[in-house]
């Protein structure tokens, strides 16, 4: 897997910072920060409620990969 770090992803469920590994059809999250009205709050990795989070921004994060390595 090929490690990455997206600096601000913005998503349907918020805007984020992401770091984690890929391939090209599959992401995977070992730190993610939501950018709330006190500015970027890292997020609990091993709280229950992240795995749902993380599953849902899988596409947005691979369409975001994929849009980078197009430029």
């Amino acid at each position: 897997m090929t490690p990455y770090r997206l600096e601000r992803l913005e998503t349907d469920q918020g805007t984020f910072k992401v770091v984690g590994e890929h391939t090209p059809t599959r992401a995977t999250v070992s730190a993610l920060e939501l950018l709330s009205t006190d500015g970027w709050v890292a997020i609990d990795m091993a709280h229950p409620n992240v795995k749902p989070l993380v599953d849902a921004l899988e596409a947005d994060i691979l369409t975001e990969l994929s849009n980078r390595s197009s430029d």
